[in-house]
């Protein structure tokens, strides 16, 4: 091998992080993400609830109830999920999520969002 050639490994190169998330503090970039998270389960049909206190272990309460109509004409409720929802900031490298390790807690749903403010929810999201 001449002097000449060099092995250079090639740089990370993670998702670009949007302008806006540059330009304020921390904490309120976790707020924007716990709003649009609870923005997103609210548009799947789920019932939203977020924590009056900054120091839970958990940001959301998503509820979605399935109904039945009786033939009285009343309402009766067939099932119920209550998840709650800890809500983190993660990065993209290449297919790789990167992202705090939030050991299990006592939340049921995490829900992780990268840059271009896509939500991913691990382990799974229930839905119809």
């Amino acid at each position: 091998m001449d002097d000449t050639t060099t092995t250079t490994k090639p740089k990370r190169r993670y998702q670009p992080v949007p302008q806006w998330r540059r330009e304020v503090p921390k904490g309120t970039i976790g707020t924007v993400h716990e709003m649009l998270v609870a923005y997103d389960l609210l548009k799947k049909g789920w019932h939203v609830f977020r924590s009056a206190s900054l120091a839970t272990p958990y940001k959301l309460i998503a509820v979605k109830e399935k109904y039945q109509r009786e033939e009285d004409g009343s309402i009766t409720i067939v099932e119920s999920i209550m998840l709650k929802v800890e809500v983190t900031t993660g990065h993209r490298f290449g297919e790789y999520l990167n992202h705090p390790k939030k050991t299990a807690g006592p939340w049921d749903l995490l829900a992780i969002v990268v840059a271009d403010d896509e939500i991913i929810y691990q382990p799974w999201l229930p839905h119809d």
